[in-house]
């Protein structure tokens, strides 16, 4: 990984060639190519704001934060920005002024030739054995791009490419699957619903069981999402197993590994688990998700805890951080809470 601060030029969605579909950006006038998980947070910064960037082992934008307000920026570097084009800030890529008879599509060699991919290949190579980049070729080919555009654009003094508003708007992935249109059960299904996925619950609570089915995309006749009555003065809980919430993760598109595990003390047949703590990463952001639960404080001892206290301790961790990585509120999985009767 290799940091460095420096001013955002430009950026823009790519439309043609090896990277179709990515977003590639600009910092001090030389081109990167950005990280999926990484395009919400360029398209919040202002051209010309000085930014905090954080390249992976390719030579890709793996991390880009604000360094300063755009407004210290100037103050602080204007020289610089006047280099770059830039007089003035702007709120997210302004659309650049087109002659006639340019064409709204951008041309393939607009933004990144092939020259300049080139140029990115031998970028993330120099950068992965960790030695000096040579920057003469490339400020070449930044000078030779910024000219070219200055004649797209009418001869404005500008590195942007020329390029319609919405063109660059991105679209946020949701954290949790959208609301789903409600699955048509027939009669015998509702029948079995009523009477053994909500047992006992009143006409409220099963609809709000089948509203959080509903919202979660879990199927009840799977045993995905469920509802315990306990007492007729008491709400029914509402639970989704384990493999329910894996079901959210995968159904997200963003769900890219776990790791779980029980950690234990003592041993041979003095072994116990003490805690287990569960880990998950998401392809859309650079961080991980991890959780540590403690045995102790949610061992009943009774029934399934008292035969498989390993496996049940192991479910908590992975449901408490699917929870946690997926944003699912509102539904706990059952080993989380006494539903023992006594």
């Amino acid at each position: 990984m290799t940091g460095f601060v420096g001013i955002l030029t430009d950026y823009a969605l790519m439309d043609e060639g090896e990277h179709t579909g990515k977003y590639a950006a600009r910092i001090d006038d030389e081109p990167y190519i950005v990280m999926p998980h990484v395009v919400s947070f360029l398209l919040r910064l202002q051209k010309g704001a000085r930014v905090d960037v954080i390249l992976n082992k390719d030579g890709w934008i793996g991390k880009i934060s604000l360094a300063e307000s755009p407004a210290a920026t100037m103050a602080a570097d204007p020289e610089k920005l006047k280099k770059a084009g830039f007089g003035q800030p702007t709120p997210g890529p302004a659309p650049a002024a087109q002659p006639k008879e340019v064409s709204p599509t951008r041309a393939p060699d607009e933004l990144f030739t092939d020259e300049e991919v080139k140029a990115m290949k031998t970028k993330a190579a120099i950068v992965q054995a960790g030695k000096k980049e040579p920057v003469d070729g490339i400020a070449k080919i930044c000078a030779d791009t910024k000219a070219r555009n200055a004649v797209a654009q009418g001869g404005a003094n500008s590195c942007t490419s020329p390029v319609p508003h919405e063109v660059e708007t991105a679209v946020i992935t949701q954290v949790v699957p959208a609301h789903t249109a409600p699955k048509n059960y027939s009669g015998d299904e509702m029948l079995l619903l009523r009477n053994v996925i909500a047992k006992g619950c009143t006409e409220p609570e099963f609809k709000l069981l089948m509203y959080m089915a509903n919202t979660y995309g879990l199927d009840p006749l799977l045993k995905q999402i469920w509802a315990v009555k306990r007492r007729d003065d008491q709400p029914a809980l509402i639970f989704a197993g384990r493999d329910g919430m894996l079901a959210i993760a995968h159904r997200s598109g963003h769900f890219d590994g776990m790791h779980s595990e029980v950690v234990y003390e003592g041993t041979g047949k003095d072994k116990k688990p003490v805690s287990a703590w569960c880990e998950i990463w998401r392809n859309d952001m650079t961080h991980s998700f991890k959780t540590e639960v403690l045995f102790s404080e949610y061992n009943t001892g009774f029934n399934v805890w008292r035969s498989n206290p390993s496996a049940m301790i192991l479910k908590v961790a992975e449901s408490v951080c699917l929870r946690k990585a997926f944003s699912v509120s509102g539904l706990y999985c059952p080993e989380e809470i006494d539903t023992e009767v006594r």
